[in-house]
């Protein structure tokens, strides 16, 4: 599971300086304190990352005492401290050396996980799908990659492999369902004409 610019946003509950980029959707879970500067006001988020906003000198005070005075890092703003998207762990470690972790809610954090989780199913189910009629093509004794054209007032081989297919299982749940896992293998280039 990887955070990306948006993964960032909603789970740490931030708006970006840029916030004409957040979905209205994003903004209502937003907290008040977040909307008013009050989240790390030393982290800028980008698209590609999260930068560190450099403080403002005083009193001759070198980066040591300004990092231990207003408790952030001094590295270069142009550098992402993290880069999106990151690894979960690296989100982890961030927020965990910068004592972010709060800014997490736990809810959140359980509600992204159960989303990315069905998706990673969804991706799975969409590969055994395409899989199936590959596995049927060539069963057929049908290259994928030459595909017959369909015989004059004759049902073609599309046809055949469909109803062979959505009487299996649930792998199939419609001829809608067949007919989207075939256009993502014509798309990908794993279905030719002949």
């Amino acid at each position: 599971m990887d955070i990306d610019y948006e993964d960032f946003i909603r789970l740490c509950r931030v708006i970006p300086e840029m916030n004409a980029e957040l979905p209205e959707s994003m903004k209502a879970s937003i907290t008040e304190a977040a909307l008013n500067g009050g989240w790390a006001p030393w982290i800028t988020i980008r698209r590609d990352g999260v930068y560190f906003r450099p403080p403002e000198r005083q009193n001759g005070l070198g980066d040591a005492e300004i990092a231990a005075i207003y408790d952030c890092p001094i590295t270069d703003p142009e550098t992402p401290a993290l880069r999106f998207p990151c690894s979960f762990e690296k989100f982890e470690k961030f927020l965990e050396e910068y004592s972010l972790y709060p800014s997490v809610d736990p809810f959140d954090m359980l509600q992204w996980q159960r989303e990315q989780q069905s998706r990673s199913l969804d991706l799975n189910k969409q590969a055994r799908q395409e899989q199936a009629i590959l596995t049927a093509l060539s069963g057929e004794g049908i290259d994928p990659q030459s595909l017959p054209k369909n015989p004059h007032g004759k049902p073609g081989i599309k046809r055949k492999i469909k109803q062979s297919l959505l009487g299996e299982g649930k792998l199939f749940g419609s001829a809608m369902t067949f007919d989207k896992a075939w256009e993502r293998l014509r798309a990908d280039g794993r279905l030719k004409d002949a």
